[in-house]
């Protein structure tokens, strides 16, 4: 049985998949799991079901290529702050994960998962939530900007209390 509905669905950059996250109860065991169904644009038939790594929410989903023309789907995982891990799937090999940023790889709590891509298809964007410098007096929290041709992070300080969400500009 489903216990909440989809908060973000999330389409692939070719318009093939449909990606909408759940969460449901087991009738058996009583156990709720979250899952992320991958659906078949065209056909409407569930492709397959991914299993999240705890009873919570796949979140905001994103399509886009990536800089070597690739195309991806980021997938937030987590509600509210404390979110993550953040997952890359390729549309284009059976919707395999091929990335996860987690709390390990950024170095710092992930805040709210509503991670973006800049233009280029090279950056993502990761909010953060409590970071150290919180307590120094500024009460704001930061982003993580990860390259994904090196998986390098660097920390953007100061933007705010919970950076929900981001935009990019072309240049």
């Amino acid at each position: 049985e489903a216990t909440e509905n989809p908060h973000g669905v999330g389409i692939s950059p070719d318009g093939k998949w449909l990606y909408i996250g759940a969460m449901h109860r087991v009738a058996a065991t009583r156990q709720v799991r979250s899952v992320l169904m991958v659906i078949n644009a065209r056909t409407l038939k569930l492709d397959k079901l991914l299993q999240g790594p705890r009873a919570d929410w796949f979140h905001h989903i994103t399509g886009f290529t990536d800089w070597q023309g690739h195309d991806r789907v980021m997938v937030g995982f987590g509600r509210a702050a404390g979110g993550g891990p953040i997952y890359l799937l390729d549309p284009k090999d059976n919707n395999r994960v091929v990335k996860a940023f987690t709390i390990e790889d950024i170095g710092y709590r992930i805040g709210h998962p509503y991670p973006t891509v800049d233009p280029t298809g090279r950056f993502v964007y990761i909010g953060l939530h409590a970071p150290p410098w919180r307590g120094e007096g500024h009460n704001t929290a930061g982003i993580a900007k990860v390259n994904l041709e090196n998986n390098a992070v660097t920390i953007i300080p100061y933007v705010g209390e919970n950076p929900i969400g981001m935009a990019h500009t072309s240049d």
